[in-house]
């Protein structure tokens, strides 16, 4: 199959990690003569190859990948072709958000819980103004006055108070709206150009200070709680600086007791496991009283073995997340524990940020990405002005120190 003699195709090798298993996609780009792309794309050639020898069982190295992609680049071509001239006229809003959701699903790998993210802000904040309305005719104006409306909005907190949106979250719901508008274009030719286009991003607030919890708080949480497992994961989130559901996705098989390391390699969250935030793998130090508290469990009569979950429920499956915060809740009320800054109980995510405030004091900012498993640098550097600044600044005492000529000092003292 020979690509069209008026477009051009491009395609470059993606690899991606979905529950564990690295991936092979394709991302291919078909632009017109007059340099319009028609469709940018990301495909699913397969499962990664690992190790020596040919590939096999539906696998591939890069060069079985890319060969792959070579056929499926006029493929593409074609089927791209096809759909313009066979578009349906008068989409809808609705219907273009139907198909974009699976589209993120199927060709993109998105997680359940980016997915649940776009179905609510689709359900709650797009589709009561867009709704039914075709998509060409919904114009820049039209989606400027969705952003005013919502720069109004609220969210409701989980004890039933009202919260203005954040700016962050109108940035988000702008970035949503936004792809959208673009994968519209892309799948049926419109809109022309995308309404969303021009809408301005929002000054976002600078990330209040951290609330965290004290070494002695966190082990009165510990003791507080309703069971020695919950009193485990409490101490493993503090200790560890791992989230909620990379703690609930924990098996045996992670923890390294002679090597004192936890390996970090999936989150619980939404009904399924998946791969971490980052989607990559890391190993975090086995803190001693994290190694004490998995030994006593390690010691039960079931779920010992090596692909068992080391926090799990009675019958073996994972626990339920909002059941685990729901529990460090009503321990930090048995425990007498202090409130957060804004009156509120601590969140379970404190727990994370114990870990960052403590461990920054010790460690080099660089460790703290790396065990808290940051994608960006800007998000551990928030954790800096934690660290002591005394040992700082004898560091730059001890660096000069041997420089300084005496004569500073001399004048100085003659100065005083």
């Amino acid at each position: 199959m020979q690509p069209h003699p008026n477009v051009r195709v491009t395609g470059s090798l993606r690899l991606r990690e979905v529950r564990g298993e690295r991936n092979y996609y394709a991302r291919v780009k078909v632009v017109a003569a007059d340099g319009e792309v028609l469709k940018d794309t990301l495909k699913l050639i397969g499962p990664v190859h690992e190790g020596p020898g040919k590939p096999r069982g539906g696998r591939f190295d890069q060069a079985a990948a890319i060969e792959a992609m070579a056929v499926l680049k006029p493929r593409v071509v074609e089927e791209t072709l096809a759909e313009r001239a066979d578009r349906p006229s008068g989409v809808t809003f609705r219907r273009a958000t139907e198909d974009f959701l699976v589209t993120v699903r199927r060709d993109r790998g998105a997680k359940r819980s980016t997915l649940d993210d776009y179905r609510s802000a689709i359900a709650r904040h797009f589709l009561p103004t867009f709704g039914d309305e075709p998509l060409d005719g919904i114009t820049p104006e039209a989606v400027e006055a969705w952003h005013r409306g919502i720069r109004a909005g609220e969210r409701r907190l989980s004890d039933g108070r009202l919260r203005p949106l954040s700016n962050r979250t109108k940035n988000k719901l702008a970035t949503i709206l936004h792809g959208i508008f673009a994968f519209a274009r892309d799948e049926y030719g419109t809109p022309e150009v995308n309404p969303a286009k021009e809408l301005k991003r929002l000054r976002e607030k600078r990330p209040d200070a951290i609330d965290a919890l004290s070494a002695e708080e966190v082990f009165a949480l510990a003791r507080a709680a309703e069971c020695e497992r919950d009193a485990a994961i409490f101490v493993t989130a503090a200790l560890s600086g791992l989230r909620r559901g990379e703690v609930l996705a924990l098996r045996w098989r992670d923890v390294n007791f002679s090597k004192s390391a936890l390996r970090v390699r999936a989150s619980y969250s939404h009904g399924e496991e998946d791969s971490t935030k980052s989607g990559r793998d890391r190993t975090v130090p086995l803190a001693r009283e994290i190694a004490r508290a998995l030994d006593a469990l390690s010691r039960r009569e079931r779920f010992t073995d090596h692909d068992d979950l080391v926090f799990p429920r009675a019958d073996g499956a994972y626990l339920d997340p909002d059941g685990v915060s729901d529990r460090c809740a009503e321990a930090q009320d048995r425990a007498g524990i202090r409130r957060r800054r804004d009156g509120s109980r601590f969140r379970f995510h404190d727990l994370r940020h114990t870990f960052g405030t403590r461990v920054i004091e010790r460690a080099s900012p660089l460790q703290v990405q790396k065990w808290l498993g940051h994608a960006d640098f800007k998000t551990t550097e928030r954790y800096l002005h934690h660290r002591d600044q005394e040992d700082d600044a004898k560091l730059i005492d001890e660096a000069f120190a041997m420089d300084a000529p005496s004569e500073v000092v001399e004048l100085s003292s003659a100065a005083a």
